[in-house]
């Protein structure tokens, strides 16, 4: 069976005052939605759309890598792309 593939994208967020350039890359694992997500040139980390709650996560297990504000604006964006993806 042939996957779609999901074309990386990138998109500028404003926190605390300060620009933070996110690339994420969207992808399939286990028939659930995952997201390669790099912020300001940095490491990846992944996220995902919960079973339970339908909202996108931080999955990565070293989650205090990335500061609570930059964690939670990146998962609202994406939560907006997997809204139309769903659509």
């Amino acid at each position: 069976m042939k996957k779609n593939k999901q074309k990386t994208f990138e998109f500028d967020l404003n926190v605390n005052g300060s620009p933070v350039n996110v690339i994420v890359t969207p992808y399939i694992a286990v028939d659930k939605q995952r997201f390669r997500v790099s912020y300001n040139g940095g490491p990846v980390h992944i996220f995902g759309v919960d079973d339970s709650s339908h909202e996108v996560m931080y999955m990565d297990g070293a989650a205090t890598a990335i500061a609570p504000e930059i964690k939670n604006a990146v998962a609202q964006e994406l939560q907006q792309y997997a809204l139309q993806l769903a659509a």
